[in-house]
């Protein structure tokens, strides 16, 4: 995980990383379809910013596209 901020920083990125994770999907949720990559909540939960210098790239924004794709399939599957 170290590298991949390393890596971004070097390239201009900026980041905050949080102190305390903001949990990324309700427990409930995350219960019921645990087919959602915890590595992928785990990772965007634990910043408060991080954007590219030029500010059009944030990864609020893929953190924000990951919740919304996590909750249609809930329920979608909710659905059956």
């Amino acid at each position: 995980m170290s590298a991949l901020v390393a890596a971004l920083r070097k390239r201009g990125w900026v980041i905050r990383e949080s102190t305390e994770a903001i949990p990324l999907l309700p427990d409930d949720v995350r219960a019921r379809y645990p087919v959602v990559p915890p590595e992928v909540t785990r990772f965007l939960e634990q910043f408060d910013i991080a954007h590219n210098a030029d500010e059009n790239l944030r990864l609020n924004d893929l953190r924000a596209a990951t919740k919304i794709v996590a909750l249609t399939v809930a329920d979608l599957l909710r659905a059956d």
